[in-house]
């Protein structure tokens, strides 16, 4: 079953940044703060906005 609204496509992963269907996303770290490379602290993405999107990795 798909996710609510769909799936992402086109998923670019690099250090500092993430691409997800051609928008570029900050790794962003517990405490909310952008992250230069994703860690085992990574809880979700920064869009170029400022928001903050929190992901829940079990």
């Amino acid at each position: 079953m798909p996710a609510p609204g769909g799936s992402a496509r086109a998923v670019a992963v690099g250090s500092f940044r993430v691409r997800v269907d051609g928008r570029s996303l900050r790794w962003m770290d517990a405490a909310g703060q952008p992250q230069r490379a994703p860690s085992s602290m990574t809880r979700g993405v920064i869009d170029v906005f400022g928001h903050r999107y929190w992901i829940d990795v079990f």
